[in-house]
């Protein structure tokens, strides 16, 4: 995601939550399996959403926009539905349901 807010570490953060998404939902080849990283990523999901939720709200509107909703993913065939599967994830499989 190019954004000059987030710090090299949040971007990996969010590039490894597309990857650990991916294989949740069944990209085992392409997709990230890595438990320490899906831990990381709900501690920072869990701070940004408590600590900084204008800046979270942004980011994360951001990061969908760009994963599922641009020119680029709907010509890959992401859409709304894929939307909604990343929240439903968010809650079930990462334990975060602040958007559920």
């Amino acid at each position: 995601m190019e954004n000059e807010e987030l710090s090299t570490e949040e971007q990996s953060l969010l590039e490894d939550m597309i990857g650990i998404f991916a294989y949740d939902e069944g990209s085992v080849d392409s997709g990230i399996k890595n438990e320490r990283r899906r831990s990381e990523v709900i501690a920072w999901l869990e701070d940004q959403s408590d600590n900084h939720p204008d800046r979270f709200r942004v980011l994360l509107a951001k990061f969908i926009r760009e994963n599922f909703l641009s020119d680029e993913a709907l010509d890959m065939h992401y859409g709304l539905e894929d939307v909604a599967i990343f929240f439903r994830w968010l809650d079930r499989n990462m334990g975060f349901s602040a958007f559920v």
